[in-house]
């Protein structure tokens, strides 16, 4: 290894381990907390969001960041997928990736992701179609498209896992889940 990939590599460790300490001091924990093995809820949700910030909207691997954290990569792989099905559901959830990503500021390195898209479809609300920037974040739902829903149902009929079905259309396994109970709901009301 070259002196210069070396120098390279002990860069991205610190620069992943600010993102870390940064989220630390967000959840107001000690810096050495979010390191440690210790599983409580304050310093496991900032562990959690710092693993997510890094790898997605900083662009760090999943074993780059279990490395600078002494942590195994599926790990940091799991909590990461965990997290996205969170931010979408949970608006306290998007509001500390965004709080940290904020908080980071110049320290995100030049060839970070864009931001997380805002999640603003329609919502239906006493038989009217009401835009979802007027209501509150806790009001706002997720609605998926017809060809979710219709792509949802026959990879369901190919004997396709909600798993499978999740990883292939990109949508999280609860909304799959919900997807499936509706149509069998609907097919046993028709029966």
């Amino acid at each position: 290894m070259r002196a210069t990939d070396l120098s390279e590599r002990i860069k991205q460790l610190h620069a992943i381990r600010r993102v870390f300490v940064q989220s630390a001091r967000l959840h107001g924990i000690p810096d050495l907390d979010i390191f440690a093995d210790r599983r409580n809820g304050r310093a496991n949700e900032a562990r959690t969001v710092a693993y997510w910030v890094a790898h997605r909207r900083c662009g760090y691997t999943y074993k780059a960041i279990g490395m600078a954290v002494d942590r195994d990569h599926s790990t940091v792989l799991h909590a990461v997928k965990r997290l996205d099905t969170e931010i979408l559901n949970n608006p306290a959830v998007h509001e500390a990736v965004e709080k940290l990503a904020e908080a980071l500021g110049d320290d995100l390195p030049a060839v970070a992701p864009p931001p997380l898209p805002k999640i603003v479809p329609p919502v239906v609300k006493a038989n009217a179609v009401v835009p979802a920037e007027t209501l509150p974040e806790k009001q706002r739902v997720y609605v998926p498209s017809a060809e979710t829903i219709r792509d949802v149902g026959r990879l369901r009929r190919l004997g396709w896992s909600y798993h499978g079905i999740s990883r292939q259309l990109g949508v999280s396994v609860p909304i799959v889940q919900a997807i499936i109970d509706d149509m069998e709901s609907q097919a046993r009301r028709s029966a």
